[in-house]
């Protein structure tokens, strides 16, 4: 559709598109129909008429068909200047739009003019691209009307062309993996329409594959040949490896096609360079400034005929190659750090390759040498070997892991074979590089780097007694600091009490301390030397057990015992205690403690399974103790014994043996068994005998054989329950 809206702004200038609210489109459409009469008697001049047309985009007025060409989406603005030669007069742009080829096809409008500029927007929507449009305008001033300006022509076009095809003889003659060219070689890509008959130039760029893609890409744009539709361009690769050739073709009205990326390898054809005294990019001791090293040179063309070379900033020189296309020089760096040597081939067709860069390293920096651990407080001696011919000095200085200095900067003179020597006091452990430079009349070394692990020299501690409150304990400090005068030491429930004790002359140190209280806590030790300076921090954990001590002769931990009523005896750790707390089965029972502080307790078990007996003391100030677990597994399970055949090798072949069943709990009736030959893998029919009053019976059976057997036995309660199983291994002797 055609659209026109106003806007203060110049009509030299273009200004930003913008869509006109409903307002002012009532407002514009009051002005077009109100307008603004001649004064009474005046005389009325036409405006001139309309000047300065083009559109946007598009550019100035075509007054041929087909005009500029513009894309089928894009929205485009039409402008032109509107002059009157009666000042204050209200103006009114009269625009018409129609096909080229079917003038029934058409749009009108009328919109006011502002300070002398009017445009119209036209939406593409609605109308068929791919046309030829026209377009003209006159001015109003409300009485008169200027003549028609000229008609303008423009067409838009929605089609985007073809992908365009790429050709590289050089480059795409053949596999993509197939390595081609060379670096710095230069070859030509020619790109084509592809059946495109308007692609008016070419945007390209070549990315290397596995290196993150510049952001914007850098697109060049090369202009398509007006007759062929084909452009060529010239392109040497940078480096070795993969790459793509992708291209982009753009039409008259500015449509873009689709990317062609067509890809390809490229061979480097750099010569290759080996030296044993002067590796690639390593440091070999041997070399040195002024030491020559022979440097060997491979071909990267094929029929190489000469290398041209050059180290550093000399002269550069060209030796030919030999019969196996290699050749060798002998050259000495002059400076130490990285040297890099240039290298070029040159092939028997005259192709020459760009220089490969041969970096090595050529080490001057100074020997650093020292003996032993190094240790916060204690000197190390630091013995310093020139690499530096004529070495005259020495500067050492010291640096953190971020490289922040520590001291500074010390510089001292080589003695006259170049070495030289200084001590150190490490003031803390942390992290420490030492750096060292060394110089001589005309040069100054590289740096020497040397990494310190410096010994914090802790205390280590260790103690006896101590482990429960009112239990004296003696603990002893130790530490490889030298000239040790004392140690500092505080525990973690009173960490702003620093206490001391003086060293004993083989620097260790002892003191006494006896907890009051339970729990756990730490200790934590400096040593300090005669100078004041003080070690890092040492420790250990202390735990002061004050939890009642549980034992009981019937009930183990392991194995299961029987469900038959037993006793606990409780002794406490907790000085002054009048009282326990006793937890078994969900079930707590306070206890007086006797006058030695312990104290009692019977318990029966009402299943058979795992237990846990929970049980802290109380004093007689409150205080309560840690909790003590005590924990335990009882089974009903039958009792077995059998003095013939006790479980393990005994008994023999047709020996009768009498096995004795004894109840684990109270009640029993009867027992179940059977007999299991683990060797046969056979067992006996169950058999069920009763108990005697007690609740125990005995059974007797006699091996056929000898071999590995197994009884299993179940009680039978007298309110009809079974009891667990119990199994009963034991062995018979193959021979009476």
């Amino acid at each position: 559709m055609l659209r026109a809206f106003h806007r203060r702004t110049s009509p030299s200038r273009r200004r930003p598109h913008r869509t006109l609210t409903a307002a002012a489109l009532l407002s514009a459409t009051a002005l077009l129909f109100a307008g603004t009469p001649a004064a009474s008697g005046a005389t009325n001049t036409p405006p001139a008429t309309p000047s300065g047309l083009y559109s946007d985009p598009g550019g100035p007025c075509a007054t041929t068909a087909p005009g500029t060409f513009v894309r089928g989406d894009e929205i485009t603005v039409f402008h032109a200047t509107a002059t009157d030669p009666d000042p204050g007069q209200e103006l009114t742009a009269n625009w018409e739009l129609w096909s080229a080829d079917d003038p029934t096809l058409r749009r009108e409008l009328d919109w006011g003019v502002v300070d002398g500029h009017a445009y119209a927007q036209f939406d593409h929507s609605g109308l068929p691209s791919d046309r030829t449009y026209a377009w003209r305008l006159r001015i109003s001033d409300g009485t008169a009307t200027s003549d028609w300006s000229p008609t303008c022509y423009y067409t838009p076009d929605s089609v985007r062309p073809e992908i365009p095809a790429v050709k590289s003889a050089v480059y795409l003659s053949g596999d993509q993996w197939e390595p081609r060219g060379g670096i710095g070689v230069p070859g030509e890509f020619t790109f084509s329409p592809n059946g495109s008959t308007d692609v008016a130039r070419y945007e390209y760029y070549f990315p290397r594959h596995g290196q993150n893609g510049p952001d914007p890409i850098p697109w060049t744009s090369v202009p398509a040949d007006p007759v062929t539709g084909s452009a060529t361009i010239t392109w040497a690769p940078p480096e070795t490896g993969l790459f793509s050739a992708v291209v982009r073709a753009i039409d008259r009205a500015n449509n873009y096609s689709w990317d062609q990326s067509a890809t390809f390898t490229v061979r480097d054809i750099r010569p290759h360079v080996w030296s044993n005294l002067y590796p690639d990019q390593t440091t070999n001791p041997e070399g040195n400034i002024g030491v020559p090293g022979v440097f060997e040179f491979s071909p990267g063309l094929p029929d190489t005929t000469s290398y041209t070379y050059r180290l550093e900033d000399t002269s550069e020189q060209t030796v030919a190659a030999g019969a196996d296309g290699k050749a060798q020089v002998t050259l000495a760096p002059s400076h130490g750090g990285e040297n890099v040597l240039y290298v070029r081939n040159t092939g028997l067709d005259g192709t020459v390759s760009l220089d490969r860069e041969y970096r090595f390293q050529v080490d001057t920096a100074p020997v650093i040498e020292y003996g032993g651990p190094v240790q916060i407080g204690t000197p190390v001696q630091f013995t310093l070997t020139p690499r530096l011919a004529g070495t005259t000095s020495y500067t050492y200085w010291f640096t953190t892991d971020h490289d922040q200095p520590i001291g500074d900067r010390v510089t001292i003179p080589a003695r006259p074979d170049g070495g030289a020597e200084f001590s150190w006091v490490p003031p803390s452990s942390a992290s420490t590089f030492l750096r060292v430079q060394s110089a001589n009349d005309d040069v100054i070394s590289e740096i020497r780097v040397q990494h310190l692990y410096i010994d914090g020299v802790a205390p280590y501690i260790s103690r006896t007694g101590a482990d429960s409150p009112g239990v004296p304990g003696t603990f002893t400090l130790r530490s490889p600091m030298r000239d040790i005068t004392e140690y500092v030491y505080w525990f973690s429930f009173d960490p702003d009490t620093k206490l001391t004790v003086p060293a004993r002359p083989d620097g260790s140190a002892e003191f006494d301390w006896t907890p009051a209280k339970g729990g756990s806590f730490w200790l934590t030790a400096r040593a300090r030397n005669a100078t004041g300076l003080l070690s890092n921090e040492g420790g250990t954990s202390l735990t002061v057990d004050d939890s009642p001590i549980v034992t009981s002769a019937e009930f183990h931990r392991w194995p299961a015992s029987p469900m038959h009523q037993g006793t606990f005896h409780l002794a406490s750790r907790l000085p002054g205690t009048v009282a326990y707390e006793f937890t078994v089965d969900g079930v707590t029972t306070a206890l007086a403690a006797g006058a030695d502080g312990t104290a009692t307790t019977p318990y029966t078990p009402t299943w058979p399974g795992f237990h846990t007996a929970t049980v802290r003391a109380k004093a007689a100030d409150g205080t309560h103790s840690g909790h003590a677990y005590y924990s335990f597994t009882v089974t009903d399970a039958p009792l077995v014994t059998s003095a013939e055949y006790p479980g393990g090798d005994s008994g023999g072949p047709g020996i009768e043996g009498t096995f004795i069943f004894s109840p684990a709990t109270d009640g029993m009736t009867a027992y179940t068994y059977r007999v299991n030959d683990l060797s046969g893998g056979t067992s006996t029919p169950e058999v069920t005998v009763p108990a005697d009053q007690a609740g125990n019976a005995a059974v007797t059976w006699t091996p056929a054989h000898g071999g590995s057997y197994s009884l299993t036995v179940t009680g039978t309660r007298a309110d009809g329950g079974s009891t667990e199983e119990r199994y009963y291994p034991f062995s018979v002797r193959y021979s009476g």
